[in-house]
């Protein structure tokens, strides 16, 4: 069991705080079985993730499963790169243009060490990714825009763009009773505070 960040995400703001621009984090996830990306970045970063897939001796087309915390373009924008993929998102992010994308309900377990999770907040059909490294003794939450930046863990408020805050601080909970690392949606990867 492997996992790796390989683009970071970010987030830019103009002084008022209003996002102008946003790509989201890119981690890799390897068992002994497939090689999984979550979350594909906006457009124009392909170089950047094919970099970070050849740092651990990959291509895009050795990606076998691309899971997309939700179907935003900051989160899907490189889809098309990982040709021989399968994809994976909620049954609620679905336009009926996305046929390609296999739809998942509930909480759902893809293996022993990683299950996917629903964390509704930033849309309805929000989900994160859970990762127990048994040789790290650590479990990953990779968590999208349910937790979007390490602020909104040490503030504990909500991400800025939500159909419901209660919902939301109700999903972050979650998420952080589960996890021993939290990578989020647009921020560098950071450690839960034990009680």
């Amino acid at each position: 069991m492997m996992i790796s960040v390989i683009k970071p995400g970010f987030l830019v703001r103009n002084s008022l705080g209003m996002i102008l621009r946003a790509s989201s984090t890119v981690t890799l996830v390897r068992d002994d079985k497939r090689n999984i990306i979550v979350d594909s970045g906006i457009p124009g970063e392909r170089d950047k993730i094919l970099k970070g897939l050849s740092k651990h001796g990959l291509s895009q087309d050795d990606i076998d499963i691309v899971i997309n915390t939700h179907l935003h373009q900051d989160h899907m924008g490189n889809n098309a790169l990982f040709r021989k993929a399968k994809f994976l998102a909620h049954a609620k992010e679905f336009p009926p243009r996305l046929k390609e994308v296999h739809v998942i309900e509930g909480d759902f377990e893809l293996s022993t060490n990683i299950k996917i999770i629903e964390t509704p907040c930033h849309t309805y059909g929000s989900i994160s990714v859970v990762v127990d490294s048994p040789e790290k003794s650590r479990v990953y939450v990779i968590a999208g825009d349910a937790l979007p930046i390490k602020d909104n863990y040490i503030k504990w408020v909500p991400p800025g763009i939500n159909f419901n805050p209660q919902i939301a601080l109700s999903s972050m909970k979650k998420i952080v009773d589960i996890a021993d690392v939290i990578i989020p949606g647009h921020d560098d990867l950071f450690e839960v505070e034990s009680g």
